[in-house]
């Protein structure tokens, strides 16, 4: 147990010289306030020191020895640092402030050390103790290791003229494209006109009522980003088992309705294009986790692994949103917000778009004009403030008691962009091939 009586990692030296360099040069604490805070200094004395510093940077005033000995001894602080020796020493040590940079990477470095070691050690505490479960243990500890990571990977201010040749080659990129999709293409050449593709760092949310195809769409897109545009769909099922949802795939790809595949029954026709589906699919990067009720964080750290593992993901597509298991909350709606927040920051994280599907209100059922709308979103909370396009699908057969002459009309499914933060909203014609779980686009 002699590990719980090791001093924590510091760096006293790279903490004066810090501290001595803003009295060299006292306009260095405007970049320091936003580098650093008083507990990533590890020394007491030096805490105290430079949060004074920043208190009198509030206030306006100068930072030299004066000012600081005075403001210590208002607040009573000036013994705790050891008196005004200590303000005397700190003056010396840094014959100058060139290297302040570098000496706050130190500091903040240690620091960073620090945290970490306290979050695992509060980690090792509670497996010791076994009164919490292992879930809330490893959720916990994922989630302040990459809030520590997050508070270190800050992207600060950049620099217009940077941004605008930063944008330059992305209108030169998209220039080389040819037709309008400067995204990820659905397959979809309606929705792809009005989103020019899904863009990477988008949240999509695409809700519907039972029954409308939400998953059945969803997976015909992700089956085109793998199989068309060759780039990994990563598909987290926590409502259909991995099998079911293959095969799902594998009737779409097919055309071989799904009842038949469920008994077994099918025509020689049906077996060739089923071996050829298979073929198609075999070699797809597709990968499906259908882990039920996945916490957000496991998501999270599951993509990255892959992420990194594949060199960038395509797509990422959640069915869907509601059974995610989020931290422990007041209500539902407090739940299902922070995980549309927690989707949002991982499609821009991993510069990817993420595909979230969603459920509607039965208030829909109520009115008269059946067609969602954004207030319809179940638990909604800050779900379309997050989501860069919400998408919703509706179908007039599905209401109707009496079904319209023909079988096509009956399948006539409306893709309605209800927000668009890039681009126009409008409605898209899709054509439901129920049997086959597939959707295609309906000319004009």
């Amino acid at each position: 147990m002699s590990e719980d009586f090791r001093i924590p990692p510091h760096d006293l030296a790279a903490e004066q010289s810090v501290l001595g360099a803003v009295f060299i040069a006292p306009d260095t604490i405007i970049s320091l306030a936003d580098e650093l805070t008083p507990d990533d200094f590890y020394k007491p004395a030096n805490k105290i020191v430079f949060k004074t510093m920043l208190s009198l940077l509030e206030k306006g005033e100068p930072i030299d020895a004066t000012t600081m000995i005075s403001a210590l001894t208002n607040q009573g602080d000036i013994s705790n640092i050891g008196g005004m020796t200590y303000v005397v020493e700190l003056v010396n040590s840094t014959p100058t402030s060139k290297n302040v940079e570098h000496y706050a990477k130190l500091v903040k470095e240690k620091a960073t050390l620090r945290k970490v070691i306290a979050e695992l050690s509060e980690s090792l505490s509670n497996a010791y103790q076994g009164d919490i479960s292992i879930n809330e243990i490893i959720e916990k500890t994922e989630k302040s290791i990459l809030d520590i990571s997050n508070q270190n990977v800050g992207n600060g201010f950049r620099n217009v003229a940077d941004i605008l040749d930063t944008h330059m080659q992305i209108v030169e990129t998209r220039s080389q494209t040819d037709g309008f999709v400067t995204g990820l293409s659905t397959g979809f050449v309606g929705l792809d006109k009005i989103t020019t593709g899904l863009h990477e760092g988008n949240l999509i949310i695409l809700a519907a009522r039972p029954a409308m195809g939400k998953t059945a769409l969803a997976l015909n897109i992700a089956k085109h980003v793998a199989t068309m545009e060759r780039k990994p769909a990563v598909i987290f099922s926590l409502e259909m088992g991995a099998e079911e949802l293959i095969e799902r795939m594998v009737a779409s790809e097919g055309m071989i309705p799904g009842y038949h595949l469920k008994t077994g029954n099918l025509s020689t026709d049906e077996w060739k294009r089923l071996v050829h589906a298979q073929s198609n699919l075999y070699d797809a990067p597709i990968f499906v986790d259908d882990t039920a009720g996945i916490r957000i964080s496991e998501i999270r750290s599951k993509a990255r692994k892959l992420s990194q593992e594949m060199g960038g993901l395509g797509i990422i597509i959640i069915d869907y949103l509601q059974l995610i298991t989020g931290s422990k909350r007041e209500n539902r709606q407090q739940i299902v917000s922070e995980i549309s927040r927690e989707l949002k920051i991982l499609a821009k994280d991993l510069r990817v778009p993420v595909i979230a599907l969603s459920q509607l209100s039965r208030l829909v059922e109520q009115r008269q004009d059946k067609r969602p709308m954004l207030s319809d979103l179940r638990e909604s909370g800050s779900i379309e403030q997050d989501a860069d396009i919400v998408a919703f699908l509706y179908r007039d057969a599905y209401y109707q008691k009496e079904q319209a002459d023909s079988q096509e009309a009956n399948n006539v499914t409306e893709l309605i962009l209800e927000k668009n933060r890039h681009g126009s909203l409008g409605t898209v014609k899709l054509y439901f091939h129920k049997e086959y779980t597939k959707f295609s686009s309906v000319e004009g």
